[in-house]
Protein backbone atom coordinates (compact mmCIF):
# COMPACT_ATOMS: atom_id res chain seq x y z
CA UNK A 1 0.00 0.00 0.00
CA UNK A 2 1.37 3.37 -1.00
CA UNK A 3 1.77 6.47 1.62
CA UNK A 4 -0.91 7.88 -0.20
CA UNK A 5 -3.38 4.93 -0.01
CA UNK A 6 -2.70 4.38 3.93
CA UNK A 7 -3.21 8.47 4.79
CA UNK A 8 -6.35 8.47 2.82
CA UNK A 9 -7.87 5.85 5.33
CA UNK A 10 -8.45 8.48 7.39
CA UNK A 11 -10.99 10.01 4.84
CA UNK A 12 -12.64 7.15 5.98
CA UNK A 13 -12.68 7.47 9.83
CA UNK A 14 -17.08 6.91 9.34
CA UNK A 15 -17.14 3.66 8.13
CA UNK A 16 -17.06 0.85 9.88
CA UNK A 17 -14.19 -1.40 10.00
CA UNK A 18 -12.82 -4.62 11.51
CA UNK A 19 -9.15 -4.88 13.19
CA UNK A 20 -7.56 -7.84 14.71
CA UNK A 21 -5.84 -5.47 17.18
CA UNK A 22 -9.32 -4.55 19.08
CA UNK A 23 -9.74 -6.02 22.76
CA UNK A 24 -13.36 -5.84 23.98
CA UNK A 25 -14.17 -6.56 27.88
CA UNK A 26 -14.00 -9.80 28.91
CA UNK A 27 -17.46 -11.46 29.00
CA UNK A 28 -19.69 -10.98 31.70
CA UNK A 29 -20.10 -14.47 33.02
CA UNK A 30 -16.60 -14.89 33.37
CA UNK A 31 -16.28 -11.23 35.25
CA UNK A 32 -18.54 -10.87 38.30
CA UNK A 33 -17.60 -12.11 41.30
CA UNK A 34 -20.30 -14.36 43.02
CA UNK A 35 -21.55 -13.22 46.39
CA UNK A 36 -23.47 -14.53 49.21
CA UNK A 37 -25.94 -11.66 50.73
CA UNK A 38 -26.36 -11.75 54.50
CA UNK A 39 -30.56 -11.93 55.04
CA UNK A 40 -32.40 -10.44 58.00
CA UNK A 41 -35.48 -12.82 58.97
CA UNK A 42 -38.58 -12.18 58.44
CA UNK A 43 -39.39 -11.69 62.06
CA UNK A 44 -36.02 -9.94 62.49
CA UNK A 45 -37.36 -7.94 59.86
CA UNK A 46 -40.48 -6.76 62.32
CA UNK A 47 -38.33 -5.38 64.49
CA UNK A 48 -36.93 -2.77 61.93
CA UNK A 49 -39.56 -0.98 60.99
CA UNK A 50 -38.98 2.15 62.95
CA UNK A 51 -35.68 2.60 61.30
CA UNK A 52 -34.88 2.73 57.45
CA UNK A 53 -32.98 -0.68 57.68
CA UNK A 54 -36.88 -2.35 57.58
CA UNK A 55 -37.84 -0.47 54.29
CA UNK A 56 -34.32 -1.13 52.90
CA UNK A 57 -34.73 -5.13 53.84
CA UNK A 58 -38.43 -5.08 52.78
CA UNK A 59 -37.29 -3.71 49.29
CA UNK A 60 -34.83 -6.37 48.96
CA UNK A 61 -37.40 -9.32 49.97
CA UNK A 62 -39.32 -8.48 47.32
CA UNK A 63 -39.66 -10.27 44.41
CA UNK A 64 -38.04 -7.02 42.11
CA UNK A 65 -35.52 -6.60 45.00
CA UNK A 66 -34.43 -10.37 44.46
CA UNK A 67 -33.32 -9.94 40.79
CA UNK A 68 -31.23 -6.31 41.42
CA UNK A 69 -29.38 -5.29 38.38
CA UNK A 70 -25.67 -4.47 39.27
CA UNK A 71 -26.24 -0.91 39.88
CA UNK A 72 -29.13 -1.50 42.28
CA UNK A 73 -27.31 -3.85 43.88
CA UNK A 74 -24.27 -1.75 44.87
CA UNK A 75 -26.37 1.51 46.31
CA UNK A 76 -29.02 -0.78 48.02
CA UNK A 77 -25.64 -2.52 50.28
CA UNK A 78 -24.20 1.42 50.41
CA UNK A 79 -27.58 1.95 52.10
CA UNK A 80 -27.81 -1.13 54.33
CA UNK A 81 -24.19 0.21 55.59
CA UNK A 82 -24.83 3.44 56.09
CA UNK A 83 -28.54 2.27 58.15
CA UNK A 84 -27.28 -0.09 60.46
CA UNK A 85 -25.99 1.72 62.42
CA UNK A 86 -28.79 4.33 63.57
CA UNK A 87 -30.86 1.23 63.56
CA UNK A 88 -29.10 0.22 66.61
CA UNK A 89 -28.38 3.17 68.04
CA UNK A 90 -31.90 3.49 68.40
CA UNK A 91 -31.98 0.76 70.85
CA UNK A 92 -35.86 -0.50 69.85
CA UNK A 93 -34.14 -4.06 68.97
CA UNK A 94 -32.81 -7.22 70.61
CA UNK A 95 -29.27 -8.03 71.79
CA UNK A 96 -29.65 -11.01 69.67
CA UNK A 97 -30.60 -9.31 66.49
CA UNK A 98 -28.00 -5.87 67.08
CA UNK A 99 -25.42 -8.84 66.91
CA UNK A 100 -26.65 -9.89 63.76
CA UNK A 101 -26.77 -6.36 62.78
CA UNK A 102 -23.38 -6.59 63.33
CA UNK A 103 -22.34 -9.67 62.01
CA UNK A 104 -24.21 -8.46 58.82
CA UNK A 105 -22.14 -4.67 58.30
CA UNK A 106 -18.97 -6.58 58.87
CA UNK A 107 -19.74 -8.91 55.93
CA UNK A 108 -21.11 -6.22 53.87
CA UNK A 109 -18.29 -4.07 53.98
CA UNK A 110 -16.00 -6.64 53.21
CA UNK A 111 -18.12 -7.59 49.95
CA UNK A 112 -18.35 -3.59 48.59
CA UNK A 113 -15.29 -3.96 46.77
CA UNK A 114 -15.90 -6.81 45.08
CA UNK A 115 -19.70 -5.32 43.98
CA UNK A 116 -17.81 -2.35 42.49
CA UNK A 117 -15.98 -4.52 40.83
CA UNK A 118 -19.62 -6.37 39.54
CA UNK A 119 -20.91 -2.91 38.66
CA UNK A 120 -17.91 -1.87 36.33
CA UNK A 121 -18.06 -5.24 34.82
CA UNK A 122 -21.63 -6.12 34.63
CA UNK A 123 -23.73 -2.92 34.46
CA UNK A 124 -25.16 -1.59 31.35
CA UNK A 125 -24.13 2.00 31.78
CA UNK A 126 -20.58 0.60 32.34
CA UNK A 127 -20.91 -1.83 29.45
CA UNK A 128 -21.70 0.56 26.92
CA UNK A 129 -19.17 3.25 28.41
CA UNK A 130 -15.76 1.06 27.93
CA UNK A 131 -16.72 -0.57 25.04
CA UNK A 132 -14.68 0.48 21.68
CA UNK A 133 -17.58 0.89 19.14
CA UNK A 134 -17.49 -0.23 15.84
CA UNK A 135 -17.06 3.64 14.30
CA UNK A 136 -14.79 6.15 14.55
CA UNK A 137 -14.89 10.21 14.80
CA UNK A 138 -14.72 11.55 11.48
CA UNK A 139 -14.78 15.32 12.45
CA UNK A 140 -13.26 17.41 14.97
CA UNK A 141 -16.14 16.88 18.13
CA UNK A 142 -16.43 19.56 20.74
CA UNK A 143 -19.67 17.60 21.78
CA UNK A 144 -17.49 15.44 24.70
CA UNK A 145 -17.95 17.05 28.11
CA UNK A 146 -21.25 15.59 28.92
CA UNK A 147 -19.74 11.66 28.77
CA UNK A 148 -16.61 12.78 30.04
CA UNK A 149 -17.88 14.40 33.03
CA UNK A 150 -20.42 11.47 33.94
CA UNK A 151 -17.25 9.03 33.83
CA UNK A 152 -15.11 10.91 35.67
CA UNK A 153 -17.96 11.52 38.30
CA UNK A 154 -19.21 7.95 38.51
CA UNK A 155 -15.09 6.84 38.57
CA UNK A 156 -14.80 9.42 41.87
CA UNK A 157 -17.93 7.95 43.50
CA UNK A 158 -17.25 4.41 43.16
CA UNK A 159 -13.53 5.57 44.75
CA UNK A 160 -15.81 7.14 47.60
CA UNK A 161 -17.88 4.30 47.93
CA UNK A 162 -14.87 1.75 48.19
CA UNK A 163 -13.31 3.57 50.66
CA UNK A 164 -16.72 4.26 52.81
CA UNK A 165 -15.45 6.67 54.88
CA UNK A 166 -18.16 7.99 57.98
CA UNK A 167 -20.81 10.36 56.71
CA UNK A 168 -20.77 9.71 52.68
CA UNK A 169 -23.63 10.58 51.14
CA UNK A 170 -23.97 10.19 47.29
CA UNK A 171 -26.25 12.38 45.06
CA UNK A 172 -29.04 10.04 43.84
CA UNK A 173 -30.26 12.31 41.07
CA UNK A 174 -26.87 13.02 39.91
CA UNK A 175 -25.58 9.39 40.12
CA UNK A 176 -28.56 8.19 37.87
CA UNK A 177 -28.05 11.00 35.56
CA UNK A 178 -24.76 10.04 34.81
CA UNK A 179 -25.54 6.44 34.05
CA UNK A 180 -28.12 7.35 31.97
CA UNK A 181 -25.74 9.50 30.04
CA UNK A 182 -22.94 6.66 29.48
CA UNK A 183 -25.63 4.13 29.12
CA UNK A 184 -27.05 6.35 26.14
CA UNK A 185 -23.65 7.94 24.65
CA UNK A 186 -21.64 7.21 22.20
CA UNK A 187 -18.65 9.56 22.31
CA UNK A 188 -16.85 7.02 24.95
CA UNK A 189 -17.08 3.80 22.83
CA UNK A 190 -16.03 5.86 19.35
CA UNK A 191 -12.82 7.84 21.45
CA UNK A 192 -11.76 3.96 22.17
CA UNK A 193 -12.21 2.59 18.60
CA UNK A 194 -10.46 6.50 17.59
CA UNK A 195 -7.14 5.50 19.74
CA UNK A 196 -7.09 2.20 18.29
CA UNK A 197 -7.47 2.42 14.37
CA UNK A 198 -5.68 6.32 14.43
CA UNK A 199 -2.68 4.69 16.27
CA UNK A 200 -2.60 1.98 13.66
CA UNK A 201 -3.20 4.33 10.34
CA UNK A 202 -0.26 6.48 11.67
CA UNK A 203 2.09 3.55 12.09
CA UNK A 204 1.30 2.04 8.57
CA UNK A 205 1.53 5.50 6.80
CA UNK A 206 4.73 6.09 8.81
CA UNK A 207 6.44 2.80 7.29
CA UNK A 208 5.31 4.09 3.91
CA UNK A 209 7.17 7.13 4.58
CA UNK A 210 10.23 5.56 5.85
CA UNK A 211 10.46 3.92 2.39
CA UNK A 212 10.29 7.15 0.45
CA UNK A 213 12.82 8.57 2.97
CA UNK A 214 15.36 5.92 1.37
CA UNK A 215 14.74 7.04 -2.02
CA UNK A 216 17.65 9.07 -3.50
CA UNK A 217 15.59 11.22 -6.09
CA UNK A 218 12.42 13.31 -5.77
CA UNK A 219 10.87 14.33 -8.99
CA UNK A 220 8.56 17.75 -9.33
CA UNK A 221 5.37 15.49 -9.71
CA UNK A 222 6.32 13.51 -6.60
CA UNK A 223 7.08 17.02 -4.90
CA UNK A 224 3.30 17.85 -6.01
CA UNK A 225 1.63 15.28 -5.13
CA UNK A 226 3.68 15.72 -1.70
CA UNK A 227 2.91 18.65 -1.36
CA UNK A 228 -1.25 18.41 -1.04
CA UNK A 229 -0.73 15.23 1.05
CA UNK A 230 1.16 17.78 3.36
CA UNK A 231 -1.60 20.03 3.15
CA UNK A 232 -4.40 17.65 3.88
CA UNK A 233 -2.55 16.33 6.79
CA UNK A 234 -2.31 19.56 8.39
CA UNK A 235 -5.63 20.71 7.90
CA UNK A 236 -8.06 17.90 8.36
CA UNK A 237 -5.92 15.11 10.23
CA UNK A 238 -3.91 16.53 12.52
CA UNK A 239 -6.60 18.47 14.08
CA UNK A 240 -8.17 15.26 14.47
CA UNK A 241 -5.77 13.33 15.86
CA UNK A 242 -4.68 16.40 18.24
CA UNK A 243 -8.47 16.35 19.69
CA UNK A 244 -8.42 12.62 20.32
CA UNK A 245 -5.26 12.63 21.90
CA UNK A 246 -6.92 15.63 24.43
CA UNK A 247 -9.78 13.39 25.04
CA UNK A 248 -7.92 10.68 25.66
CA UNK A 249 -5.49 12.76 28.35
CA UNK A 250 -8.91 13.86 30.05
CA UNK A 251 -10.56 10.60 30.30
CA UNK A 252 -6.97 8.89 31.71
CA UNK A 253 -7.67 9.69 35.36
CA UNK A 254 -11.36 8.23 34.93
CA UNK A 255 -10.15 5.33 33.12
CA UNK A 256 -6.69 4.86 35.94
CA UNK A 257 -9.59 5.10 38.62
CA UNK A 258 -11.70 1.97 37.50
CA UNK A 259 -8.38 0.30 36.57
CA UNK A 260 -7.77 0.03 40.59
CA UNK A 261 -11.52 -1.13 41.34
CA UNK A 262 -11.63 -3.42 38.90
CA UNK A 263 -10.09 -7.37 40.19
CA UNK A 264 -10.43 -9.42 36.96
CA UNK A 265 -6.84 -9.34 35.44
CA UNK A 266 -8.49 -8.98 31.51
CA UNK A 267 -10.53 -6.32 32.82
CA UNK A 268 -7.25 -4.74 33.83
CA UNK A 269 -5.56 -5.09 30.62
CA UNK A 270 -9.01 -3.82 28.49
CA UNK A 271 -8.76 -0.72 30.96
CA UNK A 272 -5.33 -0.20 29.90
CA UNK A 273 -5.86 -1.06 25.91
CA UNK A 274 -8.45 1.63 25.71
CA UNK A 275 -6.93 4.52 27.63
CA UNK A 276 -3.80 4.05 25.66
CA UNK A 277 -3.66 7.30 24.22
CA UNK A 278 0.33 7.79 24.83
CA UNK A 279 0.23 5.28 21.92
CA UNK A 280 -1.55 7.22 19.73
CA UNK A 281 0.41 10.15 20.92
CA UNK A 282 3.65 8.64 20.08
CA UNK A 283 3.00 7.24 16.79
CA UNK A 284 1.89 11.11 15.44
CA UNK A 285 4.46 12.74 16.93
CA UNK A 286 6.95 10.45 14.96
CA UNK A 287 5.13 10.73 12.16
CA UNK A 288 5.00 14.47 12.24
CA UNK A 289 8.99 14.15 12.29
CA UNK A 290 9.44 11.99 9.52
CA UNK A 291 7.22 13.80 7.15
CA UNK A 292 9.02 17.03 7.69
CA UNK A 293 12.51 15.28 7.29
CA UNK A 294 10.74 13.91 3.83
CA UNK A 295 9.48 17.22 3.08
CA UNK A 296 13.06 18.72 4.00
CA UNK A 297 14.71 16.44 1.85
CA UNK A 298 12.11 17.08 -1.19
CA UNK A 299 12.73 20.45 -1.05
CA UNK A 300 16.39 20.54 -1.51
Amino acid sequence: MSYHAAISQFSENNAEFETDSIRWPPAKRNSVINLNNPQITLYNSLQLNHCKLGQLVAQRNSSLGNVLVPANELLHNIEVLQAIPQCIENQNISEDLALTLQEMASIKTSQISAHIHNFIVASEAMQNALTPSSRTFSRVTTDDSEELQALAYVAQELNNMNELREGYAIDKQTWNESLQTLHRGSYLPQLWMSITRSTEQLRSASQQLQELLQESTCTPSQYEAFQQIMTKFNEQISPLVTSTIDAGEVARESINTLKGLVQHAGWQQHLNFIGNYQALQQAFEQHQSELNQLQRSCST
